[in-house]
């Protein structure tokens, strides 16, 4: 059986069953002129896991996902982040509506109206946390150690504000209404717009979508042979069917080595790069000029060849490198600067 008919991930041999392909990066961040780069041995069974399991949340239910927004790239439905929360800042200029959850609607990239929530003031902190619909009913705000004093309700209109009332009365709770907290729907910058503060947490299912992203990269540009050898089992297993996690950390170091802030390349672009260390083959990947992923993908193990690429959606890919002092300072000759 041929190589190329055999799942990078799974070992699955059917040829019957790889009636699709799967791409390097995800089609929701794009497509790369007439070069989008695409695998032939993912099978069909792989290629759907991926697709709903951990594509879709690296997509919509991460920082990366939200900040493709920005560049015109859609999701095809308006699903509410459940990985992320998206709050209003608490400002002086927000004032109460502070801290504030809502969500951002994949469709349109637009704030929406935030959902129904009631805070309440914790006894320890003195901070105000947000309590949803779903978590209201049966609340033992007791427990929770949430004072009866001081609750915000921030609601859409005024059905969602009298079930609020309602549900807050079903556990022993009197609300009493003192004001009107109004929503913010714009910001208070001059062109209009609304900051929000995004914060989540990258766990396994987000890890593994990250992996995959640089498995099939080196498959895609290594060979199907290099990745299907059993150095690379311990990778396959934990993107395919979430065994023993690879070692990992987030850097904020440029990406291609000597680069400053004040000339990093263009935040549209996704940067990829496969090299060798003393800890073993690495995979690094960096999106929207956001933090870069660095990932041990082989442990104790040296590719023969080492690749880094940039995709910028709508432009062919092309192969970039690590940049030297001696590049660095070339550049910054050629630039007037050095």
């Amino acid at each position: 059986m041929a190589k190329e008919n055999t799942c990078i991930y799974c070992k699955e041999t059917q040829a019957k069953k790889f009636k699709g392909v799967e791409h390097v990066i995800p089609q929701s961040f794009g497509k790369f002129a007439n070069q989008t780069p695409t695998l032939l041995c993912v099978c069909d069974s792989c290629n759907a896991f991926f697709m709903k399991e951990l594509d879709q949340v690296f997509a919509r239910d991460t920082v990366e996902g939200i900040t493709r927004y920005k560049k015109g790239l859609y999701s095809r439905e308006s699903r509410r982040q459940t990985r992320l929360t998206i709050t209003i800042p608490k400002t002086d200029e927000m004032a109460a509506a502070g801290g504030v959850v809502t969500w951002v609607d994949g469709q349109t990239g637009n704030l929406m109206p935030p959902p129904l929530q009631v805070h309440f003031r914790s006894v320890d902190t003195n901070e105000y946390v947000p309590v949803f619909k779903n978590e209201l009913h049966g609340l033992d705000w007791k427990k929770r150690g949430y004072s009866d004093k001081s609750i915000k309700i921030f609601s859409n209109s005024r059905d969602e504000y009298e079930e609020a009332i309602r549900l807050l009365d079903a556990v022993g709770i009197k609300y009493v209404h003192k004001s009107d907290i109004p929503i913010p729907r714009s910001g208070v910058s001059s062109d209009g717009t609304l900051s929000i503060e995004v914060s989540g947490t990258i766990d396994h299912v987000v890890k593994r979508a990250i992996c995959k992203i640089l498995f099939n990269f080196a498959c895609k540009y290594l060979g199907v042979d290099e990745v299907l050898k059993p150095a690379w089992d311990k990778a396959r297993n934990y993107i395919r069917f979430n065994s023993e996690p690879l070692k990992a950390r987030m850097t904020n170091r440029p990406f291609w080595g000597q680069e400053r802030p004040n000339w990093r390349l263009d935040d549209d672009s996704y940067n990829l790069r496969i090299e060798n260390s003393e800890r073993g083959v690495i995979g690094a990947l960096q999106m929207l000029n956001l933090s870069t992923y660095e990932i041990i993908l082989v442990e104790g193990y040296k590719v023969e060849e080492e690749v880094a690429m940039r995709f910028t959606p709508g432009m062919r890919p092309f192969r970039a490198k690590k940049m030297t002092h001696q590049d660095y300072a070339r550049m910054m000759k050629q630039q007037g600067t050095g």
